[in-house]
């Protein structure tokens, strides 16, 4: 419809253009205030369409923006989607991407093994250099992880994506930086070594823009021996615990 409007001014304008035209060439005497009137249409109708132009010009920069923000909504609401899979976020008030702040181990046996608390997952963090670039390195159990992640490449080694303990994967911005695939091997320093592992997978995050590797809980566990911590439990509740949840550990940070 708004091509066809557009099409449809055109066409008036190139009309209207020639008729101005051939009355302005036109050189009897009779028609002089035709002359006259031919050209303050010709100057007008040069100003309008300049107004005209940089109108559609800026509607067509408002529609393109709206397509793009309204594109990127949808792409980051199916991501949260995705990756909450649980009801209950607990992680300390103070802990943040730069420095992570680990749970008290407390806390965490007290949590997980809660009346209420039906399933339960942990993330560990730590921020790890590679390649002179400094990327978070997170451990999380893979069991289901495929369900709450995003693939843009994967290694697909049986026709059915299986991860194992030693595979790791890595966000689209930590791929970039380390300009890295799958199926190529990266350098993990840790406490006690350095781990080499293959990248098995490619996924979106849009948490960090620093970069994320994650690894398995069982592999993250066995590599900072007795430096591994806690730093975010991923709690499926019984509502109807919440209330005492709430306030028993109102010290931490409780995202439902």
């Amino acid at each position: 419809m708004l091509g066809l409007i557009v099409f449809i001014f055109f066409i008036t304008l190139i009309l209207v253009s020639l008729l101005t035209s051939f009355f302005s060439w036109q050189r009897y005497s009779k028609l002089v205030m035709l002359k006259m009137a031919s050209f303050y249409i010709k100057r007008d109708l040069v100003l309008s369409t300049m107004m005209v132009m940089a109108i559609a010009l800026a509607c067509g920069l408002f529609i393109s923006m709206m397509l793009f923000i309204n594109s990127f909504q949808q792409s980051v609401s199916k991501w949260i989607k995705t990756s909450t899979q649980s009801d209950i976020y607990i992680q300390s008030k103070y802990n943040s991407i730069p420095n992570p702040v680990p749970l008290n181990p407390n806390d965490v046996q007290e949590l997980i093994n809660h009346p209420s608390t039906l399933t339960w997952k942990s993330i560990s963090r730590d921020n790890v250099s590679v390649k002179n670039h400094t990327f978070i390195l997170r451990g999380v159990q893979y069991d289901d992880l495929l369900k709450e992640l995003q693939f843009v490449a994967v290694i697909d080694d049986n026709k059915s994506l299986i991860l194992k303990k030693d595979d790791i994967l890595i966000s689209e911005s930590a791929a970039k930086k380390l300009d890295v695939g799958v199926g190529e091997i990266i350098d993990i320093p840790t406490p006690f070594g350095v781990f080499s592992g293959r990248v098995k997978g490619v996924y979106i995050d849009y948490a960090s823009e620093h970069g994320v590797i994650t690894i398995s809980h069982q592999l993250m566990k066995s590599l900072y021996k007795g430096r591994f911590e806690y730093h975010g439990l991923a709690l499926n509740f019984d509502k109807r615990g919440l209330e005492q949840l709430l306030n028993n550990y109102d010290h931490l940070l409780i995202q439902t």
